[in-house]
């Protein structure tokens, strides 16, 4: 429900609180390490009460670290999400072009078979378009793949395919195993 404008705004947004995140972690280890390095004689009195100290820091550095991990992936995953949709709205248009590129050809060759025929193949094309859509986005809040990737390669492996099918039609070649039947004069 968002525009392009307040989602970029909200990506740099994750990404300032993701660097806040950062500088967080950063200053945690070194204190840490700065209180580790002190002198012997800051830490405690005696080897057992520095011991017991140390063990207690290091729980907490792990505990801080943890945090932070946690806020860090939560900023990139929030950071994807927005980035799938500001591309989601440009290529979900786009495709229409694909289809034209996929649907000419294909309606071309088996125009003559019957409207079952025609929507059949057209309803698969449209289900696999959108599993390949689906599964992107999935893959992309995920951080699996990039998030313009995912949602552009629909459009790029069916626009691939809706070029050569129209290269077979113009060359008057067979298209996926169909042969374009001519007219009799």
């Amino acid at each position: 429900e968002m525009n392009i404008t307040d989602m970029y705004q909200a990506v740099q947004e994750q990404r300032r609180d993701q660097e806040r995140a950062r500088h967080r972690m950063d200053s945690t280890v070194q204190t840490f390490i700065a209180t580790v390095t002190a002198p012997q004689e800051t830490l405690a009195d005696t080897a057992t009460r520095a011991d017991t100290a140390f063990k207690e820091q290091a729980r907490q550095l792990r505990r801080n670290l943890e945090k932070q991990k946690r806020s860090i992936a939560k900023h990139t995953q929030r950071i994807n999400e927005f980035q799938v949709e500001i591309h989601k709205k440009f290529s979900i248009p786009f495709a229409c072009v694909v289809f034209v590129l996929v649907g000419a050809p294909l309606g071309a060759a088996i125009r003559q078979r019957g409207a079952a025929v025609s929507m059949g193949v057209s309803l698969i094309f449209f289900l696999v378009y959108w599993m390949f859509l689906i599964g992107g986005e999935q893959l992309a809040d995920r951080g699996y793949i990039f998030p313009a990737l995912s949602m552009w390669a629909p459009n790029l492996i069916f626009g691939l395919l809706g070029m050569h099918l129209i290269r077979a039609t113009s060359l008057d070649r067979p298209l996926l195993g169909i042969r374009h039947r001519k007219r009799a004069s």
